[in-house]
């Protein structure tokens, strides 16, 4: 056996020993299921190689989270029919080319010639029957790039994280490696708490601008403001920074101090904010006039269902509810299980959500105790960003007639992902696998469909230009949607009846409103700036 990369026998172990257990079991699984199959046959057929071994399987190589990534979705993808191994390769390639200048790759019949800087390498595209064989291949393209390079340490890593992305991208939009970084942010999502300033942020005209300071947050305390333009995060310039890199910057342990140079209407300041733990609002509920509820579901995390049934105890400690909405408008989704007891406190029975996987037909069945009574009027508010744990509530809400939808068609993604753990290099990532579909109560589907409301709004929204004005169509929104990305999965569009009812569903009733942009009628600006509105592309 050739020597390994010192590195690459420590993540080895790694991987050995942590999530990739979970892979080795269910390939042994498989097995079985083939021996099992055999015995039923008159004439005995000859035993197939068995399944290496996790171990056997990563010895050897120098990049093992290439093989083991790949490796895994060869097992536990949930639609096979996908896998094109030397079609994955060559998309690889192109995402290597864009993450790395140097790198250029070229197939001409079934050879692929390799590029980088100017050394050039041949490597045949044949005897690519798996996706196993594909991670080899790559493993070597990978291996000549970084020799020459002389890649070490983080952008050796990044390297090998843009060629599994690259080469899983064909296969749908869900199905990625998730960096360290990534990995950590979507922790805090489904935790819904962590140690920061208590501010949103976005990346805008090359600088990191303040959306808002949250109420009583440790940025709220410390006098930053909504639209403050942030300079400097203790002393790094964010000139070209990225959204997640000046969040990462943003946060640390709580009782930490952060020092910002801020830029407001044009005069710099210095603000010095201690950390505090920063919990994300998960529901926000407000009593409108006439004891009407409103509920703002803005993720569904680890608390999302207690928390909803909170609000709702407490609605009803002051008298009957005379009708409900729950705003899901910009909910991207997030834990199934919370979306699940959400619907349990509205309907008394039915099938509440059914996936589909490799597995077979699996359902949750609503439980008979609910929180608000069947003669409480319920009306769920949804849009584009809308997706997930939050179609699922709409949607069985929707056909089991238990409340009336109200917006614009849901963002459409039908699809359960599964989180893989690996700690390479001191640092955990993992991988989002697809490996099933699920459908709303009726075992309807709403993959790259969505879900379609019962009456579709279209705003105008009129700006502070005279003669000048966003005029809403359906089709602006598209953009939005699981249909419009890459590789989207067919399902419910490829499905020629359900193309059909949705396509009605879309002509059906529609109403157009007014309406104001953030903070009224007056256009929001960003320090001396243009307003953003004149930036809309589709305005000019």
């Amino acid at each position: 056996m050739r020597s390994l990369r010192p590195w690459s026998m420590l993540m080895l172990l790694s991987l050995a020993l942590g999530p990739l257990t979970g892979c080795k079991d269910k390939a042994e699984g498989a097995e079985a299921g083939e021996g099992k199959a055999g015995k039923n046959d008159a004439e005995p057929k000859e035993t197939e190689p068995a399944e290496p071994s996790l171990d056997e399987l990563l010895a050897g190589h120098d990049y093992p989270l290439l093989i083991w990534s790949i490796h895994t979705v060869q097992l536990d993808y949930f639609d096979k029919s996908r896998f094109d191994p030397k079609g994955q390769v060559l998309a690889a390639c192109d995402y290597l080319g864009l993450h790395t200048p140097e790198f250029f790759a070229k197939a001409e019949g079934e050879t692929l010639e390799v590029t980088v800087r100017s050394q050039a390498k041949s490597f045949p595209l044949t005897g690519l029957g798996k996706l196993d064989d594909a991670a080899v291949l790559l493993e070597q393209i990978l291996a000549f790039t970084v020799e020459i390079l002389a890649l070490e340490g983080e952008p050796l890593h990044e390297l090998e994280y843009a060629a599994i992305n690259g080469f899983l991208g064909p296969l749908d939009p869900h199905t990625i490696l998730l960096t360290p970084e990534e990995n950590a942010e979507l922790g805090i999502k489904t935790r819904g708490s962590f140690g920061g300033i208590g501010a949103e942020i976005v990346a805008r005209d090359r600088r990191i601008v303040v959306m808002r300071v949250l109420p009583d947050s440790p940025a709220m305390k410390a006098g930053l403001q909504d639209n403050d333009v942030i300079l400097e995060i203790d002393g790094q310039s964010t000139v070209n920074l990225s959204t997640i890199d000046a969040q990462g910057l943003l946060r640390g342990p709580v009782d930490t101090d952060v020092e910002l140079a801020i830029s407001r209407r044009g005069e710099r300041k210095m603000v010095t904010i201690t950390r505090g733990q920063i919990a994300i609002p998960t529901v926000i509920a407000e009593m409108l006039p006439d004891r009407v509820g409103y509920l703002q579901v803005t993720t569904f995390q680890e608390d999302t269902a207690e928390k909803l049934l909170e609000a709702l105890q407490g609605f009803q400690s002051t008298g009957d509810l005379a009708g409900l909405v729950i705003d899901l408008r910009g909910n991207s989704g997030g834990l199934l299980a919370q979306a699940v007891g959400i619907l349990n406190q509205f309907v008394t029975g039915g099938e509440l959500v059914i996936v589909h996987s490799a597995l077979g037909r699996e359902h949750q069945d609503a439980t008979k105790e609910i929180v608000v009574p069947m003669s409480v009027p319920v009306v769920t508010l949804i849009d584009e960003e809308a997706a997930s744990a939050s179609e699922i509530v709409g949607g069985s809400l929707k056909h089991l007639d238990r409340g009336v939808i109200v917006g614009r068609s849901s963002f459409g993604k039908g699809t359960v992902q599964e989180l893989r753990k690996a700690t390479p290099y001191g640092r955990e990532l993992a991988l989002k696998l697809t490996i099933a579909e699920y459908r709303v109560a009726g075992d309807r589907k709403i993959q790259s469909i969505g879900v379609i409301p019962d009456l579709q709004l279209l705003p105008i929204q009129l700006l502070d230009f005279e003669g000048v004005g966003r005029y809403y169509d359906l089709e602006r929104f598209e953009r939005q949607r699981e249909r419009a990305r890459t590789a989207h999965l067919p399902s419910a569009s490829h499905d020629a009846h359900v193309a059909a009812e949705a396509a009605m569903a879309q002509r059906g009733p529609s109403l157009r409103y007014l309406a104001y942009g953030p903070g009224g009628p007056a256009t929001p600006t960003v320090g001396d700036e243009e307003p953003r509105q004149m930036r809309d592309p589709e305005i000019r």
